[in-house]
């Protein structure tokens, strides 16, 4: 009798350290719990922590891809389909080229800042024109944005991922084809801007050759001019715009020929009639998975349609022939005829 007392007045004494111990751990875990939640809600992050945090968004960057080309519209187009993509980040129109020089400061060098500076903007443009779309090409709205496109044009995607991503971007980069290659029309062959750029980010640069039939630029061109269908002759107008539109040829031409394997040549024609192929084609560029959720919403996304604004402005058959002896220059440019 006297031992099964004892065991349990042993076994009471043991039942109540125990719960003891547990009201005193208790205690000190919500006393911990309260202080981190204390801790996390009112003292800040330090600040490069969180500039590491934000760095660490591009850490995985393989490719900054920069477009060339003619038409602003397929480009336009082409970007904002791009930057659908989980993994891409590539706004309208920032204009890479014209803004360079704000890199360029002393200190952002010094630092080794200048590509996630470049970075950081292009991903809040994109994020920019996701939310205020059309009305995001105006230059005010954006202070770091100072391209003066006036046509420039938002393709807003339902249900995409554009203006945010999916984990780390993989591509980032600039859709201001036009404005490109005509800086670079302007250097007359000096693509000492591209080697700087390339040593900034780091990445391997790529461009997006989107190719424009010439006699469809021709006539946008002087439909611009004239705003209804017009007489095309050999006047100095038209001398002149044609002659600009194979100046941009030359120097896209330049850039395959420098850049080889890193251009990748887009036809418009190719890109209305087979969207679906010419994505696949893109994303394999530029080493990033076409999901099949994504192609399909692309191939809705486009109008197949292929406007042809050549015939909308009358030629001659000596303008006709003039400007098939300059497309005949170029390989990449013998698939198109009037």
């Amino acid at each position: 009798m006297m031992k099964i007392r004892l065991c349990t007045l042993k076994c009471l004494v043991i039942l109540l350290g125990v719960a003891s111990l547990m009201i005193i751990a208790g205690r000190n875990l919500y006393q911990e719990s309260f202080n981190w939640e204390d801790r996390t809600s009112c003292k800040p992050e330090p600040l490069l922590d969180s500039i590491a945090r934000l760095n660490g968004m591009f850490d995985d960057l393989k490719t900054f891809v920069m477009f060339i080309g003619y038409s602003q519209t397929i480009e336009s187009r082409t970007g904002a389909i791009l930057d659908a993509h989980p993994q891409i980040i590539l706004p309208q129109e920032y204009d890479v080229l014209g803004n360079w020089k704000m890199y360029q400061n002393k200190k952002l060098r010094e630092r080794g800042k200048q590509k996630y500076m470049l970075f950081f903007f292009l991903h809040y443009l994109s994020t920019f024109q996701a939310i205020f779309r059309n009305q995001a090409n105006k230059p005010s709205q954006f202070w770091v944005w100072t391209s003066k496109v006036e046509s420039a044009r938002y393709y807003p995607l339902s249900d995409t991922w554009q203006g945010i991503i999916n984990g780390k971007i993989k591509v980032i980069g600039d859709t201001s084809s036009g404005s490109t290659t005509r800086q670079l029309t302007r250097n007359q062959g000096n693509f000492t801007v591209l080697e700087d750029i390339q040593n900034v980010i780091g990445i391997p640069l790529k461009f997006l050759h989107t190719i424009t039939n010439p006699y469809e630029v021709i006539a946008l061109n002087v439909m611009r001019q004239s705003r209804s269908a017009v007489e095309v002759s050999h006047d100095w107008s038209f001398i002149n715009d044609a002659k600009d539109v194979f100046a941009l040829v030359e120097t896209n031409a330049q850039i395959r020929k420098l850049y080889g394997d890193a251009v990748l040549d887009i036809s418009t024609d190719d890109y209305i009639n087979n969207p679906r192929e010419t994505m696949i084609q893109i994303c394999r560029f530029l080493q990033v998975t076409c999901y099949n959720s994504y192609l399909d919403k692309v191939e809705k996304e486009l109008n197949k349609e292929s406007t042809r604004a050549r015939d909308q402005v009358i030629w001659t058959d000596e303008e006709k022939e003039w400007v098939a002896a300059e497309i005949n220059k170029y390989s990449f440019l013998k698939s198109f005829e009037f």
